[in-house]
């Protein structure tokens, strides 16, 4: 049986241990994560995929822009330029549409309210 001067020894330096093996664990997980994201950053892209083509001038270029504010009484008002665009080039498609849309938020408003998303 150990004195109990050297099985408290033993118990602290256990502990001590512990929060050693935690950083090294932590270490080895942000140093795999850190390779991880480098390899996806600088990997080929698969065969096919990308596409260098020639840079091409313009004619005429038109800044569109979509504003939406409340005004002083709290009523939200919108003035659509970007999404009226959208829906003139939908209406020239002759066959297939593919919309990448993004920034969906509360502030876009509930679906009943009486907005250009809802037209026909």
């Amino acid at each position: 049986m150990l004195p109990l001067a050297t099985e408290r020894a033993t118990r602290v330096s256990m502990q001590l241990r512990k929060p050693v093996h935690r950083r090294k664990y932590l270490a080895a997980l942000v140093v795999l994560w850190i390779g991880v994201a480098a390899w996806n950053v600088w990997k080929p892209a698969p065969q096919g995929l990308g596409f260098d083509g020639p840079a091409r001038g313009t004619v005429s270029v038109e800044f569109l822009a979509d504003w939406t504010w409340v005004d002083e009484k709290g009523q939200r008002t919108s003035d659509h330029h970007i999404f009226e665009r959208k829906l003139e080039l939908i209406g020239q498609a002759e066959r297939l549409v593919v919309l990448d849309m993004f920034l969906f938020n509360e502030f876009a408003g509930d679906s009943d309210d009486d907005d250009l998303r809802l037209r026909n």
